[in-house]
């Protein structure tokens, strides 16, 4: 690990981060990791009290919505990178679990270079650690946004959200959408759809703007990498 800090222009704030991860060390350059979201959470700032981040990472979606006045809990799985979300942000109830469709325990796997992609059930990786595995409903939260980032078993995480859906109508969804991750595309695609919400994608433009664009079947089946909106 080799930890620096930056500031990240979508809302000047700064945050200690590993930059020997692959994925990450792009905001060296750049200034951000993944605009769609980050942008997103800008344009949208101030307007939630109460959010859940799963797969929170070393804490920049929560520090975004922290700062911006919102209650966060925050989860995250791999040890290291749960170190830097409780540096990076204290006032967050921080937990060092992973969210899945059911309770038990898992085991992580990754690469040293590379702990943002951290997967379960996956012959992969140089690097592996036991992590105890949680469902969202068993949070008894109260919400109006969830940001679901967890390397292909977003839908997991929403199945074991079942019931904090159903109590909390008005929530809006944030996942992370990468087909390629998926072990059945066509099956995802019907669950998203089953949830009964209008399904966008979040598209950022070099100005930072966001833009909104509908998430037909279609779209879902055949985009590379997507940030969903369910509202």
């Amino acid at each position: 690990m080799a930890i620096v800090e930056k500031t990240f222009r979508v809302h000047n704030t700064t945050l200690s981060y590993d930059n020997s991860d692959i994925y990450e060390s792009r905001v060296e350059e750049l200034g951000h990791i993944n605009p769609s979201l980050e942008f997103w959470l800008f344009d949208n700032r101030g307007l939630y009290d109460n959010a859940l981040v799963v797969g929170a990472g070393f804490g920049l979606s929560s520090k975004q919505l922290d700062d911006w006045g919102t209650n966060v809990t925050s989860i995250e799985p791999q040890s290291d990178r749960f170190a830097l979300l409780e540096s990076n942000v204290p006032n967050s109830t921080n937990i060092n679990k992973m969210c899945g469709a059911s309770a038990g325990t898992t085991d992580l796997v990754y690469f040293e270079d590379n702990k943002s992609g951290a997967a379960i059930n996956k012959t992969m990786g140089n690097a592996s650690e036991s992590v105890e595995v949680i469902t969202v409903d068993s949070l008894d939260l109260t919400l109006d946004l969830m940001l679901v980032y967890a390397n292909g078993k977003e839908l997991d995480v929403l199945e074991g959200a079942s019931s904090t859906i159903t109590n909390n109508p008005n929530m809006k969804i944030v996942l992370k959408w990468v087909p390629d991750l998926l072990d059945d595309v066509d099956a995802s695609i019907t669950a998203l759809n089953d949830l009964g919400k209008t399904i966008k994608i979040i598209h950022w433009e070099e100005d930072d703007s966001i833009e909104l664009l509908d998430a037909t079947d279609q779209k879902l089946k055949a985009v590379i990498s997507a940030d969903l909106l369910l509202e």
